[in-house]
């Protein structure tokens, strides 16, 4: 068996890698989609013939494993290749994704599950007098002084009309955000921040309840992901109606 990798630029990837992810059994969320996206990419031929793709982040993560139909038989054989020419120490694996999980679980000395992914599930109320506006630019100083550093891209995500600010009446007591997928036009992933002082009043969940709403008005299919440790934001996306079927897991192998 001859195998060669060849590198090949995101660009070049981009239609195989949105085909692939289309294909799992669950949404993603842009956390992991970036690492995707970020990853580099290397297309694997067999003897000479092109069988598939993996992608690697940060040189050590591998994020995907594809392999064409007619060479899945040898897919183990070819899992096991591509570790020990990517010297990958870990996986990052979603649930939704069969091939690379159980290629993973097959050789796995440790998994742990890292986040949960959410979608919409049963709708929930709002309430009167909650509500959602979009972030200015002259809104900056005041989020960066209430957000503990949450919006990591603040500056981007209110250009791109990505960010909201959520009022209670005329107190400001929240903030969402949609972040547009860069593979899929019509998903975005969901979240919310509450100021520190209005914390346990519901407002994580209005504040997703109504970035739901803002989604599926403008058609897109909103999806959140969350870290398992951060029960605050598991019990607002479970009481602004969401549920997960899919988890996001770091495999060491």
């Amino acid at each position: 068996m001859s195998i060669v990798v060849i590198e090949k630029p995101f660009d070049e990837m981009k239609l195989e890698i949105q085909a692939n992810v289309a294909r799992y059994t669950e949404l993603i969320d842009t956390y992991y989609e970036d690492h995707i996206i970020e990853s580099t990419h290397f297309v694997i031929f067999l003897d000479g013939k092109k069988c598939g793709y993996y992608s690697v982040f940060d040189h050590v993560m591998l994020t995907q494993f594809v392999i064409d139909g007619k060479y899945l038989p040898r897919a183990q054989e070819l899992f096991l290749e591509v570790l020990a020419i990517s010297k990958a120490k870990e996986i990052y694996c979603s649930t939704s994704d069969r091939l690379l999980l159980l290629m993973s679980l097959d050789i796995q000395k440790e998994v742990v599950v890292q986040d949960y992914v959410f979608q919409p599930g049963f709708p929930q109320p709002g309430k009167p007098g909650f509500g959602l506006m979009k972030a200015e630019e002259t809104d900056i100083p005041g989020i960066r002084n209430t957000d503990g550093g949450f919006f990591k891209n603040l500056e981007n995500n209110i250009k791109n009309g990505e960010l909201f600010i959520g009022r209670d009446g005329e107190n400001i007591v929240s903030y969402g955000i949609i972040e547009k997928s860069r593979l899929f036009s019509d998903l975005a992933s969901i979240g919310m921040f509450v100021l520190g002082n209005e914390r346990g009043k519901g407002y994580g969940a209005l504040t997703l309840i109504n970035l739901i709403h803002q989604c599926q008005d403008s058609g897109i299919r909103p999806i959140a992901g969350c870290f398992v440790k951060n029960q605050y934001s598991v019990f607002a996306l479970k009481k602004a109606g969401m549920i997960s079927f899919n988890r996001l897991l770091k495999i060491s192998v």
